[in-house]
Parts: C-alpha cells; sequence; structure tokens
C-alpha cells in the first residue's frame, strides 16, 4: 500500500512540475505575442494624427504596426516618422523607423534610413486611415513601456511639416557584405554552440572591431573565420541628432544544419542572459557548394543582397475611411 501511495505521488509530483513548465512556457510565448504600445507625439505639433491602433511584434525580430487617421485637414502625400520605444524608467531600448511616400514620390532623408518603404497607392485624404511598417532587425528581451515619436516628417501638397526633438537617435543597420560565400571547414554532426560577439561600428558604418562577448572558449579557426568575414560588412551607422556616431552591436551568432527548419525563439524576459537589444546571425550551409556557407542577418540572406542597403523591403498601404462613430 505504501509503495502505491509513494508511486501516487511521485505520478502527481511530475505532472506538477510539466504543468508548471507548460504555464512557464506559455507565460513566455504571450509576452512574445503581439503587444499594444502607448504612442506619444512631441509636444507642440501644430499639425494632427490620430492613433488608431499601434502595436509590436517579435518574431524574434521586433517589427512595429502602426495605423494612423489623417486628422490634419489636408492630403498627405508623404510621411516618415522615427519612433523611441523606452523601459519604465524612460531609458531608450531601440528606434524604429516608419516611412511612406505616395508612388513616384521621394522623400528621403540622407541622416534617416528605414528598412521598410512604404509606398501609398494614392494620397492620404483627411479623416483617412493609413498603415506603417518599421523594423531595424533587432531582437529584444524587454516589452518597452512607452514609445516616443522623436522626428516626424509629413508632406502636404506644396509644402511639408517637419517636427524634431533633441532625442534623435537611430540603431545601426546593415547595408552591404561580401557577395561570395564563406569557406568553413565544420561538421554538420557537431555544430558549434551558440555564441555572442561585439561589433564596434565607425559613425561611417565601418566595423572597426568583432570581439567575443560570449563567456565560451578562445576563438577557433572556424570563429576567426567568421568574425574577419564579419569586419568586411559596411552598416549605416547609428544616428545621434542628426549625425553619425560610434555605436556597439551585439550579434547572436548561431550555426544552423542545411536540413534544419529555422528556430522560432522568444528572448522576452531573458536580459538575465542576453543583452537588450541584438541581431541574430545564422550560419548555414550553401546545398550545392560543399564546405561553402551564407549568412543570415535576421531571415535575410546577407550575400544575396549587396547594396545600396541590404534588403530594403517595400510595402503597399492602401487609405481607407472609417466608419463614423
Amino acid at each position: 500500500m505504501r509503495g502505491l501511495r509513494c508511486g501516487l505521488l511521485f505520478i502527481v509530483f511530475a505532472l506538477s512540475v510539466e504543468t508548471f513548465a507548460q504555464q512557464a512556457t506559455r507565460r513566455v510565448t504571450d509576452l512574445c505575442q503581439r503587444t499594444s504600445i502607448p504612442l506619444i507625439f512631441p509636444p507642440g505639433v501644430n499639425f494632427k494624427l490620430g492613433v488608431v491602433n499601434h502595436f509590436l511584434e517579435f518574431e524574434p525580430e521586433v517589427e512595429g504596426v502602426l495605423f494612423l487617421r489623417n486628422d490634419t485637414g489636408r492630403q498627405i502625400r508623404g510621411i516618415t516618422m522615427l519612433v523611441n520605444y523606452e523601459d519604465e524608467q524612460g531609458h531608450r531600448l531601440f528606434t524604429l523607423t516608419y516611412q511612406a511616400t505616395v508612388k513616384g514620390y521621394s522623400q528621403a532623408q540622407t541622416n534617416i534610413r528605414p528598412f521598410y518603404k512604404g509606398s501609398f497607392t494614392r494620397p492620404v485624404e483627411p479623416g483617412e486611415v493609413f498603415d506603417l511598417s518599421g523594423t531595424n532587425l533587432l531582437t529584444t528581451t524587454k516589452i518597452p513601456a512607452k514609445a516616443s515619436v522623436s522626428v516626424i516628417d509629413l508632406n502636404f501638397p506644396g509644402t511639408g511639416v517637419y517636427t524634431g526633438s533633441l532625442v534623435f537617435q537611430s540603431d545601426p543597420i546593415l547595408e552591404q557584405a561580401p557577395p561570395q560565400y564563406l569557406q568553413l571547414a565544420v561538421s554538420a554532426d557537431n555544430l558549434p554552440e551558440d555564441m555572442l560577439l561585439k561589433l564596434s561600428i565607425s559613425p561611417r558604418g565601418i566595423v572597426k572591431t568583432v570581439d567575443l562577448a560570449s563567456e565560451t572558449e578562445p576563438p577557433n579557426p572556424t570563429l576567426t573565420s567568421v568574425m574577419e568575414e564579419i569586419r568586411k560588412w559596411h552598416f549605416f551607422p547609428a544616428i545621434r541628432n542628426g549625425f553619425g556616431v560610434a555605436s556597439d552591436l551585439f550579434l547572436l551568432l548561431r550555426f544552423r544544419g542545411a536540413d534544419e527548419p529555422p528556430m522560432l525563439d522568444c528572448f522576452i524576459g531573458q536580459e538575465n542572459k542576453y543583452p537588450t537589444s541584438f541581431v541574430i546571425v545564422t550560419l548555414e550551409p550553401v546545398p550545392s557548394l560543399k564546405g561553402r556557407w551564407r549568412f543570415f542577418y535576421d531571415k535575410y540572406e546577407v550575400n544575396a543582397w549587396n547594396g545600396p542597403f541590404l534588403g530594403q523591403q517595400a510595402f503597399e498601404s492602401a487609405p481607407w475611411r472609417t466608419r463614423d462613430p
């Protein structure tokens, strides 16, 4: 009888541990779902944009989506917004750039580089809603508490309105990389563990140093070759108050087998293990070329993009009118 009772207690304990683990996993997964973030416009702006919805998604890179209503009373032909995402203490975690223009119209700022470039199907009329998307391909361990617009540039017929703050910052983003594949002597049965690298990037976007930030063994020949290849990359630099500045960027380097599917990870809540923000860089073998490996910067293949800036993605935004309340 005692043996049966002990067996039952063991089963209950095992089930409790499994249930706790499932609940913990579910809590982390829930954190990585779509999250609404309050959006604050700079004080003293002389135009109006209504925020219909604003949220972030973690895939695991951060992607922001904005739904805005044109309450300016004028037709909008182009918009550029820089949004700083901050923690509870007001410290900046990262910045996303949102931009869209009417097809055929250019709204280029030399000190702003969006990864997503939107195209309005037509000008946005007063009262209409439009959507914007933005990413800097960074992954984060923290969900921002708030978001504040640091720069907004609106283009109306015949004129434009620009509003900026003194806290004008953006993060570096990869522009160019060598097109050739990297030669590595790595066995698919013994892939290296994940490791963290730290890049020092100059105000001109040049990679000055690549250091090993993980508490692992010293660099081996394979890792040395990878780090030397990354030294050849070129970035659009971090921007502060409109000017390029030196910055550091963390890369989480991963090796993936040829037949191994991509991992969908959530890093929210893991700030004790990873930096606040970093980019996932993956190396995988080229199927048709033995010993050759290709880089992925987030989910974009680096060797397939060679300027003028890495994989700038286009999206189309069709304005629409919402039903009056």
